[in-house]
């Protein structure tokens, strides 16, 4: 992929992209500014399978595109058996599912309908 803020591609500050995906991954474009680009194919031996493309335009986005992000919602209390024991006892499990997930964003919440949760407090 060939590209830059001149339609007229390539002329002198254009940058030429190479990727092994469908996509390409541009940093520091400049935010609501237009750009030109053109793309060909270019198997894995070098060989052009493609001409470029037309020219297209595409204009960058004026506020930052923010990464994804995970959350997870984590009943502390999530089995019968799990609720009859204390804190100390269920927090090595409940850290190690927790860390093994890693999300971006944990709520956690313990409850129960039936009697107060033991070691609730401990917390």
């Amino acid at each position: 992929m060939i590209y830059g803020t001149n339609s007229k591609l390539p002329y002198s500050s254009s940058r030429v992209i190479t990727t092994g995906d469908a996509f390409a991954v541009i940093d520091g474009l400049t935010p609501g500014k237009k750009y030109f680009y053109k793309v060909k194919v270019i198997n894995a031996e070098a060989t052009e399978i493609s001409p470029y493309s037309s020219v297209r335009t595409l204009t960058s986005p004026t506020t930052p595109i923010a990464p994804p992000i995970t959350v997870a919602t984590y009943n502390l209390c999530s089995w019968v058996g799990n609720c009859g024991t204390t804190w100390t006892d269920r927090m090595p499990a409940i850290v190690a599912n927790l860390t093994a997930q890693a999300p971006d964003i944990a709520a956690l919440q313990e409850i129960s309908t039936s009697r107060p949760l033991s070691g609730f407090l401990d917390a």
